[in-house]
């Protein structure tokens, strides 16, 4: 599934990060020109523990919406919607012939049904008391995903023509605690969706039909002609 793709791809590349603590602070100083000790705030940020009881420390990947207990700093993969778009040429019926030899999750004979879907996923970024951390870990995160577009492209759910936007939200007080800084980044995506027809599945028609003299299995022959 697309959320779970992203939410992979996002771990692996936060993990990086982690994992060289340099790396984030080199990220900040040449492709953002912050200054080093700008860049060593964001890291001293990223690198705090919970123990020491602040929000600190990189963020927590969740799906859905965060709580009003947290986790924060977080990312929260949302699902804003989904749709079909367009129909191939195979989804209309039963009668065209599989292109090639497919299966269905039973491993029979199937004709594939294929349509295109169009995905919008946001992942928003949740950082209490800080605007300007908030600000940083939008634009490691839109690092982390543009970077991994030949990963997106090359999955097997193949997702094509990748867009990305950006927004600052408002926090809600309701479900939030206060002086929450919230950034949006979203992408939408097209993905190919397949189901499977049963190929050896029989098909009744009845209604006007004109026999042409040959016997066609599993029809019913309702009108003779004259």
């Amino acid at each position: 599934m697309n959320e779970r793709l992203f939410y992979t791809v996002v771990k692996d590349g936060l993990q990086e990060f982690i994992d060289s603590p340099a790396r984030l602070e080199m990220f900040f100083r040449r492709e953002h020109g912050l200054t080093e000790a700008e860049a060593q705030l964001v890291r001293a940020y990223f690198t705090m523990r919970p123990e020491e009881g602040a929000n600190g420390g990189p963020p927590n990947l969740i799906h859905g919406y965060p709580r009003s207990t947290g986790p924060f700093p977080c990312w929260a993969i949302l699902l804003m919607g989904d749709r079909s778009r367009q129909r191939f040429l195979g989804d209309d019926a039963g009668t065209a012939e599989p292109m090639d030899d497919e299966e269905d999750l039973d491993e029979h004979a199937a004709i594939p049904l294929v349509r295109l879907a169009e995905y919008t996923i946001a992942i928003d970024t949740f950082v209490p008391d800080s605007p300007d951390i908030c600000l940083y870990y939008y634009h490691l995160l839109r690092h982390i995903i543009f970077q991994a577009v030949p990963t997106f492209q090359a999955s097997p759910n193949y997702l094509q023509n990748i867009e990305f936007s950006g927004m600052d939200l408002a926090p809600d007080p309701k479900y939030l605690p206060e002086n929450m800084w919230i950034r949006r980044l979203t992408v939408t995506f097209f993905v190919e969706e397949a189901a499977w027809e049963d190929k050896n599945a029989v098909t009744t028609v009845d209604g006007a039909f004109f026999s042409d003299g040959e016997e066609s299995s599993g029809v019913t022959k309702s009108v003779e002609p004259y």
